[in-house]
């Protein structure tokens, strides 16, 4: 006998009816172990180191040259500032640098010039003195033969020697001491001479202290170069390293002082998850622990990360879930990831925890 239309429905009611509670437990004890093996928090969020550039001198904006959004490289020019004074303080100082070197090259120059030509008065003394001297002997040895000659012939002996033969040998004598005299204060007079010139070395000193005067002031002024040249540099706003342009706070044209902000900027490539966990859950928190991360912007990707650290404080400052439960920061890093994860993005975090 068939069964009849109200049978049947009668049926599948009592069928859901037995269903219905099975699933709700099976539901439930998926749930219960999923929170049993993980920590959720669907209200994660995107957070990276905002960082001001600031101006570093007091100076007029001259051109901008990225816009908000922009994703520079470490070094790139961000902002010109009027630099027409500095540059011309630095050929300036440049010009006088350059001066400097000039009166010190010249300086050597005369130095060695002096030296050069002192060495070569003194050599021509020495070997003047050196051949004086060896005439000297020569002259010596002759009239020690004239003396002798003279003696000879003024000696009494068998045969009487003219007068005439007596006067020549002591004319003889009296040249050879005449020019014995003469060379011996050409001597003298050579020797006080090479006594001069060496006393004259005292010039030397006088050109090596110009040089260290001049030494001194090129160091200054190189210094002041350098100087020069960093405040040229501060001039232009150059990115620290990758970075995003997150805010433009002047125009072109602004006046702005030492130390006021012009950019906000992050580094793309160093995000990371906060997490603000529920103080009952923040025991099972360990660093290390794998993280899934879910992002609005990105339903259809699913990350991994892991936890970096757990905070030391709580956050907010105010009860939380009106449970008084507080909740405590957890920082979960991520590796590097192809679509654009931007600050404050919110995020979905499943920690595994067992």
């Amino acid at each position: 006998m068939a069964e009849s239309p109200l049978r049947k429905r009668r049926n599948r009611y009592v069928y859901l009816l037995l269903v219905l509670p099975v699933t709700l437990v099976a539901a439930g004890v998926n749930e219960a172990i999923h929170w049993w093996h993980n920590v959720y928090e669907p209200n994660a969020r995107v957070a990276a180191d905002l960082a001001l550039l600031s101006s570093r001198v007091n100076a007029r904006i001259a051109a901008i040259r990225v816009r908000k959004g922009d994703i520079v490289e470490k070094g790139a020019a961000l902002a010109d500032m009027d630099d027409t004074v500095a540059a011309l303080n630095l050929r300036a100082l440049q010009a006088g640098l350059e001066k400097q070197k000039a009166q010190r090259g010249q300086v050597e120059a005369e130095l060695a010039l002096f030296k050069s030509e002192l060495a070569g008065k003194i050599a021509t003394v020495e070997v003047t003195v050196r051949l004086l001297r060896l005439e000297l002997a020569t002259l010596e040895r002759r009239k020690q033969i004239a003396e002798d000659n003279l003696e000879r012939n003024r000696r009494p002996g068998r045969n009487v020697v003219p007068q005439g033969r007596i006067d020549e040998a002591r004319g003889v004598l009296l040249e050879v001491e005449s020019r014995l005299r003469d060379v011996q204060t050409r001597i003298a007079i050579n020797l006080g001479r090479a006594e001069e010139l060496t006393d004259t070395a005292w010039r030397e000193q006088l050109f090596r202290t110009r040089l260290a005067v001049i030494d001194r002031d090129i160091d200054k002024t190189a210094i002041e170069v350098e100087q020069a040249h960093r405040r040229l540099e501060e001039m232009h706003i150059r990115a620290p390293g990758r970075a995003v342009i997150n805010e433009i706070h002047v125009n072109p044209g602004a006046y702005v002082e030492e130390g006021t902000p012009v950019f906000l900027i992050h580094d793309p490539d160093r995000v990371w998850i906060e997490a603000d966990i529920d103080e009952a859950d923040i025991r099972h928190i360990r660093p290390g622990q794998m993280v899934t991360v879910d992002f609005e912007a990105w339903p259809d990707e699913t990350l991994e990360g892991r936890v970096r650290a757990v905070g030391h404080t709580t956050v907010g400052g105010s009860e939380q879930n009106g449970d008084g439960a507080r909740r405590i920061p957890v920082f979960i890093d991520m590796p590097p990831v192809e679509a654009t994860v931007w600050p404050g993005m919110r995020a979905a975090v499943n920690i595994r925890i067992r």
